[in-house]
């Protein structure tokens, strides 16, 4: 019902809605990670945050959550390295099991970090660079 309303522009009731699923279940990874998504597409860093910590706290391997808070590192914090390094440990829990649409995603938020960490390592001092935009997953 929450993603219904959200796909539908609806994001205080998307996050009503997840807020008392989390009251319900608590330990359902899924529900904290979606909240953390909406959160952050909805200007709501710090609370989005907090709900991508409480995911990774239910399961410190779960990609989808390593994916959002490599971009949420790398778009809200300006962290590179960090937001990398979540990259790298989703790229790596990839399996046959993964479905291909967050295997793409994954993949391409990877490379456009691995990009942006390689003109900072080569790059000259005050250089600017661009960081693109990430993709969430839910």
């Amino acid at each position: 019902m929450a993603l219904l309303y959200y796909n539908d522009s609806k994001d205080e009731e998307a996050i009503k809605t997840l807020q008392e699923c989390i009251a319900l279940r608590n330990d359902v990874i899924k529900y904290h990670r979606t909240l953390g998504t909406i959160y952050l597409t909805s200007g709501k860093h710090e609370e989005g945050i907090k709900e991508i910590r409480a995911a990774f706290k239910l399961d410190e391997n779960d990609i989808l959550t390593l994916n959002n808070a490599g971009c949420y590192y790398a778009i809200y914090t300006n962290d590179l390295h960090r937001g990398y390094y979540n990259l790298q440990e989703a790229i790596a829990g990839i399996s046959e099991d993964t479905d291909e649409y967050t295997k793409k995603v994954i993949k391409e938020n990877y490379n456009k970090m691995k990009l942006i960490i390689d003109k900072i390592e080569k790059g000259k001092a005050n250089e600017s660079i661009k960081v693109p935009d990430f993709r969430l997953l839910y």
